[in-house]
């Protein structure tokens, strides 16, 4: 069984997309599971394609489609026969690979599980890197040296080698990133604290 192309599971998955009708587009985000509203709210029809791949990853977000066409419904045979190819190579994965899939998905299936950390801020990274405001960004590197997260050097470097919100706010996050887990959860639970529209926003709790 060939590997899936990313490259052509995103074209197809366009396509897909753009036969929706206006409600049927507008169903088929509220359906996503664990999507933050400001991904659903923020991207256009043509920036979706790639946001739904880049926040499930490849195999999850061609399961997540099949399970959303089927609440539409959109079970026609130009969205399916385009669809079907795919979610028939994951599931004609072998088994051990297939129990790891599901276990996974049933490990953060809906709004409001949690899954580790450090994956959640990587899934938001797109989304906060658009949002963050210059003010929240130098909250958090206080807040993060406070903690011992991040030294003098770090939180300067994120200052001085960055110009605007947005590089600034890559480069921290990356940073965190890097640290792990506990690094990831204080953030999280920073912004939380500091910005609550913007965590209602990626989904959050607050």
């Amino acid at each position: 069984m060939s590997e899936i192309s990313e490259e052509e599971w995103k074209r197809d998955l366009t396509s897909i997309l753009e036969d929706l009708s206006s409600a049927q587009y507008i169903k088929m985000k509220e359906c996503l599971r664990g999507f933050p509203r400001v991904l659903k709210d923020g991207q256009s029809r043509e920036e979706m394609p790639g946001k739904i791949i880049e926040f499930y990853g490849k195999e999850k977000s061609i399961l997540e489609m099949e399970r959303v066409m089927k609440q539409i419904p959109r079970m026609d045979d130009r969205t399916q026969s385009l669809l079907k190819p795919y979610v028939q190579k994951v599931r004609s994965k072998p088994e051990k690979q297939q129990h790891e899939m599901k276990r996974r998905r049933e490990e953060e299936p809906e709004e409001g599980t949690r899954p580790a950390a450090e994956k959640k801020l990587a899934r938001l990274r797109s989304a906060l890197v658009q949002n963050m405001s210059r003010e929240l960004i130098n909250q958090l590197l206080d807040d993060l040296l406070m903690d011992g997260v991040l030294n003098d050097g770090e939180k300067d470097s994120v200052l001085q080698e960055n110009d605007t919100s947005a590089d600034r706010a890559r480069c921290l996050i990356d940073m965190v990133k890097r640290k792990g887990r506990g690094a990831s959860r204080k953030f999280i639970c920073h912004i939380q604290s500091r910005d609550p529209t913007l965590s209602a926003d990626l989904g959050l709790p607050v």
